[in-house]
C-alpha cells in the first residue's frame, strides 16, 4: 500500500487551505493509472459557468445538467504531485485581476492556516432501509407495467468524520487504495467540497477518436464474480445498447469490445469498452450520452421523471460528470460516482443502484451499503495515516 510521507502531505493541504482562505475554486485529481495527481486553481472567486466553446481546464456538471448549470475551472494555475509547490507552479497568461488574485494566494500560502469549513447541507434527511426498499418496490411496479426497463435510485448516508479528519488525506488514501479509479477532490465557494473515486468513464476524446464504457451490474466480493445472473446481464446490456446508439446518432463509427468483469472498490461490475471514430465535438457527444442508463435508467425521460418524483434529495454533482479538458478539445470525462460532499464534521455519501426486472428490494439496499465501503475505507485509512 502506498504511504505518503507527512512532509509531502503538508504542502497539498497548505495549497488547499490557501485556496479556501482566498475564496478560490480548485480541484485536485488523479487519472486512472497515473501515480501523481494534478491540482488546478481558478483565479476568480466565481467559477465560470459551463460553456462548451471554452475548452480550457476542468468541467464539473451536475446530474441535472443542462437544466442545472455546470462549472468550468480554468487552469490559471496548474501543479502536479502530492507535494506541489505554489512557487513553482505553471501559470497561464493572466490579466491584472487574476495577477492580483495570484499575489493574494501566495500571501495565504505562506501563512499558517486552519480549516474554515462552510456548511452546505440542504436539510434533507436520509431514507432508512424500509423506505428505500419501498421505493425499489414502486420502481419494480412501474417496470412490471412496461413504463420502465430500468431506473437508478439513489440515497445518501451521513457519516461522522474523525476530529482530525483532513480532505487531503482522504484524497491520498483514495489514490492509494484505488489506482484504476478517477480520484477527485474539489471545492467551489458557496457550492461545497466534494470527493470521489469513479470507476466509470463517460467519454475520452483524442482528435477523432472517442472512448466510452457501459458499466452496470453489481456483485459483492462474497458472490462469485464470474456467475452473473440474467438480471445483471440485462441491466448491463441496456446501457451498452444505449451508448452505442447515441454514438452512432452523432455520426460516429462504433466498435463494442468484449464484456468483462472488473473490480471497483469493494464490488464487481460488468463492463464493455466502446470505441468510436469520426468528426464530432466532445460536448456534442456528451450531450447525447448524459445521463446514461447506468446512472438514470431507460427510457431516460421516463426514468428521470420517476427519480424526480421519488427521491427527496437533490443529487447535485452525484451522477453528473467531471474531468479535465485540454485546449485542443482532448478530454477525459468521468461519471461522478462513489462520491461524497464533505462538511465540517461529516461526509454525505451518495449511493445508488440500478433497478430492473428481477431486482430484489433487500438486495438493492445491501448493494448500496457495499458501494459505501469505497469511501469508508479511505476515511478510515486517512485517520490511520494522519
Amino acid at each position: 500500500m502506498i504511504r505518503i510521507p507527512v512532509r509531502q502531505r503538508q504542502t497539498l493541504r497548505q495549497l488547499h487551505l490557501a485556496c479556501q482562505a482566498s475564496g478560490l475554486p480548485w480541484v485536485s485529481y488523479r487519472l486512472p493509472g497515473e501515480s501523481e495527481p494534478h491540482t488546478l486553481i481558478h483565479l476568480d472567486p466565481t467559477p465560470a459557468i459551463f460553456d462548451a466553446s471554452s475548452a480550457n481546464g476542468f468541467v464539473i456538471a451536475p446530474f441535472d445538467f443542462p437544466e442545472k448549470q455546470g462549472y468550468w475551472l480554468r487552469k490559471d494555475v496548474l501543479l502536479s504531485g502530492f507535494s506541489p509547490d505554489l512557487h513553482q507552479a505553471h501559470t497561464a497568461t493572466l490579466n491584472t485581476r487574476q495577477l492580483i488574485q495570484l499575489s493574494l494566494l501566495h500571501e495565504k500560502y505562506n501563512q499558517e492556516l486552519e480549516p474554515n469549513g462552510e456548511a452546505t447541507s440542504n436539510g434533507s434527511n436520509p431514507v432508512n432501509q424500509t423506505t428505500y426498499e419501498a421505493q425499489v418496490a414502486a420502481a419494480l411496479a412501474e417496470i412490471e407495467r412496461g413504463l420502465l426497463e430500468k431506473v437508478v435510485l439513489s440515497r445518501f448516508a451521513d457519516v461522522p468524520l474523525p476530529a482530525d479528519s483532513r480532505p487531503d488525506l482522504i484524497f491520498e488514501a483514495l489514490c492509494s487504495l484505488y489506482p484504476t479509479a478517477f480520484v477527485s477532490l474539489y471545492a467551489i465557494p458557496g457550492v461545497g467540497c466534494w470527493i470521489g473515486a469513479s470507476p466509470e468513464l463517460l467519454l475520452a476524446c483524442r482528435d477523432d477518436r472517442f472512448e466510452s464504457m457501459s458499466l452496470a451490474g453489481t456483485r459483492s466480493p462474497q458472490e462469485n464474480e464470474h456467475l452473473w445472473q440474467a438480471k445483471e446481464q440485462n441491466e448491463q446490456q441496456i446501457v451498452t445498447r444505449y451508448i452505442t446508439q447515441q454514438l452512432r446518432d452523432c455520426g460516429l463509427t462504433v466498435e463494442v469490445g468484449e464484456q468483462e468483469t472488473i473490480q471497483a472498490g469493494q464490488v464487481y461490475h460488468l463492463r464493455n469498452t466502446i470505441s468510436a471514430t469520426g468528426q464530432s465535438g466532445v460536448f456534442e457527444v456528451v450531450n447525447k450520452l448524459h445521463p446514461t442508463p447506468a446512472v438514470c435508467g431507460y427510457p431516460v425521460a421516463a426514468a428521470r421523471a420517476f427519480i424526480r418524483a421519488t427521491e427527496a434529495h437533490p443529487r447535485d454533482f452525484y451522477c453528473g460528470f467531471l474531468g479535465p479538458v485540454a485546449d485542443n478539445g482532448d478530454a477525459d470525462l468521468f461519471v461522478n460516482l462513489r462520491a461524497a460532499r464533505l462538511e465540517n464534521t461529516y461526509a454525505r455519501l451518495f449511493l445508488g443502484g440500478g433497478i430492473v426486472q428481477g431486482s430484489n428490494p433487500a438486495a438493492e439496499w445491501l448493494e448500496t451499503e457495499a458501494k459505501a465501503a469505497t469511501l469508508l475505507a479511505a476515511i478510515a485509512h486517512a485517520g490511520v495515516s494522519a
